[in-house]
């Protein structure tokens, strides 16, 4: 199976098994609001708009109609996962289960015009043309970061290195929303949670379901130490690892 890197803007190349799609950070932005009072990125009016625009509606929502791709996140547990990733200035995300794509709207504008955002996803649905034309018409108001987008399995052993050749081997957060299996999960977290960097954090979707999965998961999420908080008592709440200076 070959690789096929397609380099939006530029070029196209060819070279190992994976399929990447890379759309450059071209925006730039002289004077940005901090979002939640915090990252020099975002302010709360963006936030809002995005959130909007990409993550309130369901699977025939706006969204969904208009742009191809949408987040499900609910608007309070993304505010704290945001106002926490923001603290720690992120510009090396990595996003595991991309789906349609709308979560890496925020990662994107969050790591800013010096990060690096890697979305992976086996199977996902996301249009990468739309994407695109997305990012160009909302980073004219603010930077978004250089973004890859990865079409294989998180656990394969060449989705790894790639990932680990991509970030020079340290990221600033993970975001784990792959398979939502209690094997899938615990693997990403073993895999890709050493990577994370000493005061770093770890995402996790969903879970306080209460099954075998996920929350079961997240509870033996214990080896790499550090704080560990849920956004929510809701169902679908995000869980943050805040790795600690000293770990890792």
């Amino acid at each position: 199976m070959s690789l096929k890197t397609e380099l939006l803007y530029i070029s196209t190349v060819k070279n190992g098994s994976l399929m990447i799609s890379i759309f450059g950070g071209i925006c730039h932005a002289d004077i940005i609001s901090p979002l939640m009072k915090r990252s020099p990125l975002m302010n709360n009016h963006e936030f809002r708009h995005l959130y909007k625009t990409v993550a309130d509606n369901n699977y025939d929502g706006q969204s969904s109609s208009h742009f191809g791709f949408w987040a499900q996140q609910n608007f309070n547990d993304l505010v704290v996962v945001m106002e926490a990733a923001s603290a720690i200035n992120p510009q090396r995300i990595l996003e595991i289960g991309v789906n349609h794509g709308g979560c890496l709207v925020f990662w994107d504008h969050l790591a800013g015009p010096n990060g690096l955002t890697v979305g992976m996803d086996d199977g996902g649905t996301i249009d990468t043309q739309i994407f695109s034309m997305f990012r160009s018409r909302h980073c004219r108001y603010n930077p978004v970061s250089e973004l890859h987008i990865i079409q294989g399995n998180s656990h394969r052993p060449e989705s790894f290195q790639l990932v680990t050749e991509l970030f020079d081997g340290t990221l600033d957060l993970l975001f784990i929303d792959g398979d939502h299996t209690y094997e899938g999960a615990l693997q990403d977290y073993h895999m890709y949670g050493p990577l994370v960097r000493p005061g770093g954090m770890i995402v996790v979707d969903d879970v306080n379901m209460g099954d075998e999965r996920v929350t079961r998961a997240w509870n033996d999420m214990l080896s790499l130490g550090g704080e560990k908080t849920m956004t929510s008592t809701s169902p679908y709440a995000l869980g943050i690892i805040k790795i600690s200076e000293e770990e890792n």
